[in-house]
């Protein structure tokens, strides 16, 4: 971004691919589609990939595995 003169913000970020080894049975940095099964969601091939439909995906995964198993996903507002 430094390229484009655009700052951005100094906050920490969660990596879910790092963060949910506990999605996979092997404890492999999963992909979204297998963090999203693991959380019971579709993954709908059609629309994979698509920025739009892969970051809410995502967030959807991210949210669920907050509220349904905590301490799974721990943010710098929980520490």
């Amino acid at each position: 971004m430094d390229r484009v003169g655009i700052d951005l913000p100094d906050v920490e970020i969660y990596d879910t691919m790092i963060g949910c080894n506990w999605a996979t049975p092997d404890g492999k940095p999963p992909s979204l589609k297998e963090l999203a099964q693991s959380l019971g969601f579709t993954y709908d091939l059609s629309k994979a990939h698509a920025a739009i439909y892969d970051v809410a995906l995502m967030m959807q995964c991210f949210f669920t595995a907050r509220n349904k198993y905590p301490g799974f996903i721990v943010t710098p507002l929980d520490k």
